[in-house]
């Protein structure tokens, strides 16, 4: 099914920074993406160079990537939880003493 409305990628090229461009009409709205770090724009460039592909088509694909990165990273909250897990794995319980007043007021050495 073709659209209406096409999808228009404009690379505008200045002094000191690359503009990547992209209007979705579908949408009615515009997504601008300004490269202005001169190194940011020298290693970009050189990427897509290096793949033989357009500019939009190399941060794109890097995006991509280190999205999928991220994403396979375990979350904190998962990490917290694990940590918790093999700590009470480590303890035995039937061992310890009871935390009462008394097991309290023998650590601060409160009489």
């Amino acid at each position: 099914m073709e659209s209406r409305h096409p999808v228009i990628f404009v690379v505008s090229r200045m002094p000191g920074y690359t503009i990547l461009d992209r209007r979705i009409h579908q949408r009615g709205y515009t997504v601008a993406f300004h490269i202005k770090n001169p190194d940011t724009d020298a290693l970009a460039r050189k990427v897509a160079k290096a793949k033989g592909v357009g500019l939009t088509e190399a941060v794109h694909e890097a995006l991509e990537r280190e999205l999928a990165h991220e994403l396979a990273k375990p979350r904190k909250a998962d990490l917290a939880v694990q940590f918790c897990r093999n700590l009470r794995a480590l303890g035995n319980p039937g061992k310890g003493q009871p935390a009462d007043k008394a097991f309290f007021d023998d650590l601060s050495g409160t009489p």
